[in-house]
């Protein structure tokens, strides 16, 4: 009897809980209240629940949100994908903290500890928007043992948006394996500069022998009518062995200008009796707009 009663307040508590995350209006009304009563329920909370309050205190409670949401992030018995996502709710948090550097030194700590999943989640934590001073800290994670580390740390050093981080970006991506090499041709276009022409890089690509970076580096690339370049580059895309490059290529097509696409009437017509049924769909409609 005595652990039903001690079960009765947490149920309560829960209950309330859902009542807020689902209601904005009754949140704002008892916001004070509410903010102690979601940290509180936080750590007993199912997966859906606990990420919606991840994110309704990262909004509303900032400074309250940083201890438990790091709290989540250390906490070995939660489920990897809810301390993925403290990470990321304290990433989007931190710099709006009045006191956030007791937190950041925890995770500077966390950055080089033996325990790889611990040292993810504090490199995704630190890689929020102009975070200059982490630039070194997690440009070391780049050449961490772990790949998950290495993914986490690609994306958060674009995060930054530190152009510094191109030269070592690029360098990767000559000797990373595939999944970090499409990771860093996903996140480049973060530290776009005009200057920089990152477009070049992704052209490279278009030939590797890896179809899976044939397609990133065509759906990274933007085509023009006036980008007579790229038309040549894409001619081949569409016969690619590969149906998924075939059928962006098609579709990059279809998006440019009438003119651009009646250069390829003939690259399209053979489309019409490509393997694929999606292909064979599209290339037909690509020829119903040249008709019209």
């Amino acid at each position: 009897m005595a652990k039903v009663i001690l079960l009765q307040p947490r149920q309560r508590l829960l209950e309330r809980a859902r009542n807020y995350v689902d209601s904005p209006d009754l949140f704002a009304e008892n916001m004070q209240r509410a903010v102690r009563e979601l940290i509180k329920v936080l750590p007993v909370a199912d997966g859906p629940l606990r990420h919606k309050i991840m994110i309704l205190l990262a909004g509303y409670a900032k400074d309250q949100a940083v201890e438990p949401l790091y709290g989540i992030l250390k906490d070995e018995d939660q489920p990897p994908r809810t301390r993925h996502y403290a990470a990321v709710q304290l990433c989007a948090v931190l710099p709006f903290v009045k006191d956030a550097q007791p937190v950041i030194d925890l995770l500077e700590k966390d950055l080089v500890c033996p325990d790889a999943n611990l040292r993810r989640y504090a490199t995704t934590a630190m890689g929020w928007q102009c975070n200059t001073p982490a630039f070194v800290l997690l440009t070391r994670r780049l050449y961490d043992d772990d790949l998950g580390v290495r993914l986490a740390a690609v994306n958060s050093l674009c995060n930054c948006g530190d152009a510094r981080a191109l030269p070592l970006l690029l360098e990767r991506l000559e000797e990373a394996p595939l999944e970090e090499k499409r990771a860093i041709l996903f996140n480049l276009w973060r530290l776009e500069r005009p200057e920089l022409q990152l477009s070049h890089i992704y052209k490279q690509y278009l030939t590797d022998q890896a179809p899976e970076l044939r397609l990133a580096a065509l759906a990274l690339l933007t085509f023009s009518h006036r980008d007579q370049e790229s038309h040549l580059l894409i001619k081949p895309c569409l016969s690619d062995e590969d149906h998924r490059v075939r059928r962006l290529a098609l579709e990059r097509l279809m998006d440019c200008d009438l003119k651009t696409l009646g250069a390829f009437e003939q690259e399209i017509r053979r489309l019409l009796n490509d393997s694929n049924m999606d292909i064979k769909r599209s290339a037909l409609n690509a020829l119903k707009m040249l008709e019209n």
